[in-house]
């Protein structure tokens, strides 16, 4: 049941790639060699021509690419391997492919592999024309001009967005401590302002007006419910009188005599469903942490600069920093790129 299909060139905004005769095995799917001898004849197929010994170096690359994109291909659920096995033979997979591979042969970059693989991955996934693989495709297509500082700067403002389902000191300090070590990575930029410019002009940041209101501690506070105020003991046995309440509460950061909840209220529901609540007392607690849910803005910064003094620096480019916002192709981006860095599962969907 197999056939030989010729596939015409494709020129794709302005780029020109060849495409590649294979055997299209439907029904039994393609075996994980076939997968890898695909994507290795799309990059020499179209590949410029180099002197020996960089030619020789970008085929390495390439094929270092190819056997990650491979790999994690193998550990995928049969259905989803054979979707992304059968995509090969599309045309503007292959050209995806040959555009990773070439990003990834010219940089050498390691955090670009890593992207780049999950995001070939996720492309291969998508047989229709959607608004999600119409991101991938431009995410690919930016890779190429983003370096690692760009993608720092990116990462910085993840930090802004993600929040923790439970949090405890132990994940605060360990997530400031990532935050921290990244922020001197990136600091001191002489021209720290060009680069977040040169994001907005690649379309990886937007400017963002409403944040410039917002100051850096109600933005930490947000994400870290340990950060708040807080309530008594006594608030709470006045006014919940729930005994099993004290399993799911911890001590206030801020104001150690008092506590707050393991979760903010996005993510409280699992923890009160392990308490067998009944469905009022489950409203009660939530209207108690409404109650209870303020923060003092003077006292966060205060503990913030104490305990991570080099957060000063952001302090110092807060104007600057908090004009701009991830885009939703900088979020695709960077998210995959955090998840590289940190080993840090999570769903990301881009519809």
């Amino acid at each position: 049941m197999a056939r030989k299909t010729k596939q015409e060139n494709s020129n794709i905004e302005n780029s020109k790639i060849n495409q590649i005769n294979v055997d299209t095995l439907i029904v039994n799917g393609i075996t994980e060699e076939k997968c890898r001898q695909i994507c290795l004849d799309v990059y020499k197929n179209n590949i410029m021509e180099f002197q020996k010994e960089a030619q020789d170096k970008a085929f390495l690359r390439a094929s270092e690419l190819t056997d990650i994109f491979i790999e994690k291909l193998s550990k995928q659920d049969d259905e989803i391997k054979k979707k992304i096995e059968e995509s090969l033979t599309e045309p503007a997979m292959q050209e995806a492919i040959f555009k990773s591979q070439k990003c990834y042969a010219m940089s050498n970059e390691q955090s670009h592999l890593d992207i780049l693989t999950n995001l070939i991955l996720e492309r291969g996934k998508i047989t229709e024309a959607t608004n999600r693989q119409m991101l991938i495709d431009d995410a690919i297509d930016i890779m190429p001009r983003l370096s690692k500082k760009h993608l720092d700067i990116l990462l910085m403002y993840t930090f802004f967005h993600l929040s923790f389902s439970l949090i405890n000191e132990d994940i605060f300090n360990n997530d400031m401590k990532n935050f921290v070590i990244l922020l001197n990575c990136i600091f001191p930029l002489d021209n720290f302002d060009d680069y977040l410019s040169y994001l907005e002009l690649k379309n990886c940041l937007v400017k963002n007006i409403i944040r410039r209101s917002d100051n850096l501690e109600n933005i930490i506070a947000r994400k870290y419910v340990i950060l708040k105020n807080g309530f008594s003991k006594e608030d709470m046995n006045r006014e919940l009188n729930l005994s099993q309440i004290d399993t799911i509460i911890q001590p206030s950061l801020i104001v150690p005599e008092n506590y707050i909840f393991k979760a903010t209220e996005e993510y409280l529901q699992p923890l009160l469903d392990s308490l067998s609540l009944s469905a009022e007392q489950t409203q009660k607690v939530y209207e108690f942490q409404q109650k209870y849910s303020a923060s003092d803005s003077r006292k966060i910064k205060e503990y913030l600069l104490e305990k991570y003094p080099d957060l000063n620096i952001l302090y110092e480019k807060w104007n600057n920093v908090s004009s701009y916002d991830l885009s939703t192709l900088g979020a695709l981006i960077t998210l995959i790129y955090y998840k590289h860095k940190y080993k840090q599962s999570f769903n990301w969907d881009f519809k």
